[in-house]
Order: structure tokens, then C-alpha cells, then sequence
């Protein structure tokens, strides 16, 4: 069995002293298996915006951090030699002082984010993965359930925290599959897709920010690396193609904001140093 455990204290001249926690533990079992579990606290910190905005939006520097707390369970289980791997995690999170954008603040000249609101998050990851010599390929999926706990002081339609409805932009589902192949040159090249279920959004180009429902989009991103120059076994000039969204798919992750179309990158990898 393998354990480890970790704290961490931060001191910020905002909101003071906080600390957060981590332990963890793993055990395998015969033929390749293994089961694993952790639990732990975390914080996210304000953005300079959040504290700080002035004109039309005032930021908080009261804001204290985001707060959460976690745990998750998992296994992982490997065959023929490890030549097949599979994986399964469950978790769960839950997130305390949210900070809450308001539009019509409860008072003249006060600020537009508040730590108000609490929401839980849970869900289930599963992958798998099978290696032949150069050819590797997998899969993965995501099962995630959010809920709204505590809305805070703006529970209408337009609202960022409703109690009972989801959280904003967390897709419900998402599935995706890669392969990979590896020549005896050092040649590589790589695939993946990737599909992304609907997420629950507002539009805040009216008001009050009207609910939509983002669709769901499907990803292929390909890449490839040939070296030129070796060293031994080292590349020391190699030439690189990428390119993301090849199907050219028209999608949102914020509703209004239209995310990039087709890009394929061109580039060179330099290796320095010694070494064979």
C-alpha cells in the first residue's frame, strides 16, 4: 500500500490565511490491478477583475477564495501484459462562496461580485486503452451531474446560480477516442476526436440574461512529428504539423462567442543538449 498526505498555507493581504489538504492512498493486487483513493480541500483565488474592476462593473476586494472539498475513488486494472488498460474513477466535489456577478447590485456604488453562492459536482470517468508494438488507441467517457445548492441573492431567470439547475456550461457527457502510431524513423503521428454534450448557458446580451442551451459539437484534432536530423537516439531537428477542429465544426462554449474554426500549425522542434 502506498500513502501520502500534503497541506498547504497561503497568506494573501486580501482575504488573510488559508489552508488546504490532500491525502491519498493505493493499493494494488495481483495480475496488473490496482484500487486507489483520495480526499482533500482546495481554493481558487479571486481574479484582479473580481477585486478590482472600476466604470460599469465594480470589483470586490472583500472577495474571499472559492472553497471546495473532494474526494474520488478508482481502480485500474491492466491485461496481456499491460498491452490493455482500464480505468474507472468516481468523484465528488462540493464548492462553497462562489463568486456571484450581480447586474443591479443591492445598494448605489456597491460591488458586482459577491461570495454567495454553494453548488456540488459528481460524476463518473471511465477509459480504456490498448498498446500493439507502434499502434496505441483508446477511449474515455464522462459522466457529470451539477446542481446548484445555494443560489444567493439572484435566483431569477437570468441568473448565473439557480438552486436545483446545473451549473453553467458543464456538458453532461463527453466521449472521445485516439490512436497513435510510432514508425522505426521516429516518425509520429496522432489522432483524436472528441464529442461534447450540451451545456446549459445565459445570454447576456439581453436582459435579463435569457437561458439557452449550447449544443452539443464533435472535435477531430490530428497531429504529426518527422525528424530530419538524429543524433543516436536523440531528434535534433524534426518538422511538425498540427491541426485542431479538421472538421471544421461551428460551436459555442459561451454563448455569443464563437469558437475557433479549422487551424493546422507548421512548425520546427529543436533539440539541444548532450545526450544520445
Amino acid at each position: 500500500m502506498d500513502l501520502n498526505a500534503g497541506a498547504r498555507i497561503e497568506d494573501n493581504e486580501l482575504f488573510g490565511s488559508t489552508s488546504t489538504w490532500q491525502v491519498g492512498a493505493s493499493w494494488g493486487y495481483a495480475e496488473g490491478g490496482r484500487f486507489r483513493a483520495s480526499a482533500g480541500t482546495g481554493i481558487k483565488e479571486p481574479t484582479f477583475f473580481e477585486n478590482y474592476a472600476t466604470g460599469f462593473t465594480i470589483g470586490n476586494p472583500d472577495l474571499a477564495p472559492e472553497r471546495s472539498s473532494s474526494w474520488e475513488v478508482g481502480w485500474e486494472q491492466g491485461l496481456l501484459n499491460e498491452t490493455v488498460q482500464f480505468s474507472g474513477v468516481w468523484f465528488d466535489q462540493d464548492f462553497q462562496d462562489l463568486i456571484q456577478y450581480t447586474f443591479s447590485p443591492p445598494n448605489a456604488g456597491d460591488p458586482n461580485y459577491f461570495n454567495v453562492a454553494e453548488a456540488s459536482a459528481r460524476g463518473l470517468e471511465a477509459g480504456m486503452s490498448i498498446s500493439s508494438g507502434a499502434l496505441t488507441a483508446g477511449g474515455d467517457f464522462t459522466w457529470l451531474a451539477t446542481e446548484v445548492i445555494d443560489s444567493g441573492f439572484d435566483s431569477g431567470e437570468g441568473a448565473t446560480f439557480v438552486e436545483g439547475e446545473a451549473l453553467l456550461r458543464r456538458p453532461k457527457s463527453v466521449v472521445g477516442a485516439s490512436v497513435s502510431y510510432r514508425w522505426n524513423t521516429g516518425a509520429t503521428l496522432n489522432s483524436s476526436i472528441r464529442r461534447v454534450g450540451e451545456r446549459e448557458d445565459r445570454d447576456f446580451g439581453s436582459y435579463p440574461a435569457a437561458p439557452v442551451i449550447l449544443e452539443s459539437y464533435t472535435l477531430l484534432d490530428a497531429s504529426a512529428e518527422m525528424p530530419l536530423l538524429t543524433t543516436g537516439n536523440r531528434s535534433r531537428l524534426s518538422l511538425t504539423l498540427r491541426a485542431s477542429n479538421l472538421l471544421d465544426a461551428e460551436y459555442e462554449q459561451v454563448s455569443g462567442f464563437s469558437a475557433p474554426g479549422r487551424q493546422v500549425y507548421l512548425g520546427a522542434k529543436v533539440g539541444l543538449g548532450g545526450g544520445s
